[in-house]
């Protein structure tokens, strides 16, 4: 694990294994389970994930049985959030409980932190946005109480991600840089990858392709660096390249970008950026009036988001089929999916604590279009 967490993953992985043979030599069940964890977080680091869940899956309950505790408590926050990933709620919400209460009681700072970054993503994704960022704030601050660096990098830039789901583009400009100049001084690359990812997200949303181009050219340079969780990065990197050839009205490059986007999803069982490349594909077919292809794209996403809700993408998806009905003269349809994405938008606001937060979400011009 020391390896890992260092991105040695070559000598993670064979000292991995030679402890998997040295314990089926001994027939030590808990040593064999010890050595399949330190596998499985190799393997989902590096992208391969049906073999990471497969031993996960086998270590983990023999680890919280008869295991060392911190062994158990590193496999299971990563598998964790491998559920959250997939938008698997149930799985990742009973594990949580139990990580936050095993970390608290062993002491264990650095899985405590872990657990609070994992929750962030994992309420957040259920619209729980309130929530999402009290958990994050206080990751940060236990974070910076003991001066965990490896957390420092990464929680900024998923706070930043919930504020720009709330529209509140200034604090997620804001705490993305943050975490690229962390992610920089640190010498996290997957940390800054993730962040400039955000950045070009934050600049196209802000009307500044220019900004969000070089952002996105960052993130594809780090991805050619540096191997550690880049499967997870790509394939948002894919999507927002696919966001900003659309702006530029090249859609054939667009397109490209949103099926590789598509793919590499669905290879890993991203759920959520399934939904997501589904929605670009709409959105280029309906700007090429290949009206059926768009219909199909927008319902093959709101079907995934069906059986595995994701209530801060889906208001967006159902505004923009709402907008495709429309331009078809087809009122009904259009209504019908204005409607649904207007409760959306009402169930995220309600579930808002803060009144300023929820105020300028409702204010921001995209939530206000949806009355128009």
């Amino acid at each position: 694990m020391a390896f890992l967490f260092s991105k040695r993953l070559t000598e993670t992985e064979k000292f991995a294994n030679q402890a998997a043979e040295l314990a089926r030599l001994a027939a030590s069940r808990v040593g064999l389970a010890s050595a399949e964890g330190v596998l499985a977080s190799h393997c989902f680091s590096t992208g391969d994930l049906t073999a990471a869940e497969y031993y996960f899956d086998r270590a983990i309950p023999v680890l919280k049985e008869e295991g060392e505790p911190l062994a158990a408590l590193d496999a299971s926050c990563y598998r964790i959030l491998l559920s959250t990933f997939r938008l698997e709620y149930q799985d990742a919400d009973q594990a949580l409980r139990w990580a936050h209460d095993k970390a608290r009681d062993l002491g264990a700072g650095f899985q405590l932190i872990y657990a609070h970054f994992v929750s962030g993503m994992t309420l957040g994704n259920q619209g729980r946005l309130s929530e999402a960022l009290e958990v994050l704030r206080e990751g940060m601050r236990l974070a910076e109480l003991n001066g965990e660096r490896f957390w420092l990098s990464r929680l900024p830039n998923c706070a930043g991600w919930l504020h720009r789901e709330l529209q509140d583009l200034e604090t997620a400009v804001r705490l993305d840089a943050e975490s690229v100049r962390q992610g920089r001084e640190f010498g996290v690359a997957e940390a800054e990858a993730n962040a400039q990812v955000n950045l070009g997200h934050d600049y196209l949303l802000l009307g500044e392709p220019v900004r969000a181009f070089e952002h996105l050219q960052e993130a594809k340079h780090l991805y050619e660096q540096d191997v550690w969780m880049r499967w997870r990065y790509n394939l948002r990197l894919q999507a927002e390249f696919a966001s900003y050839w659309i702006t530029q009205g090249d859609l054939k490059a667009a397109a490209a970008h949103a099926a590789a986007a598509l793919h590499l999803a669905e290879v890993t069982l991203s759920r959520k950026y399934i939904a997501w490349a589904h929605k670009l594909l709409g959105d280029i077919a309906a700007l090429e009036e290949r009206v059926e292809d768009g219909r199909r794209s927008y319902a093959a996403a709101l079907g995934v988001l069906q059986r595995h809700p994701c209530p801060t993408i889906e208001w967006k998806i159902l505004k923009a089929a709402a907008e495709l009905a429309r331009r078809q003269k087809d009122d009904s349809a259009s209504a019908d999916f204005l409607g649904r994405s207007r409760a959306v938008v009402q169930s995220l606001a309600d579930a808002l604590q803060d009144d300023k937060l929820r105020q300028g979400f409702l204010a921001a011009k995209p939530v206000r279009d949806l009355s128009s």
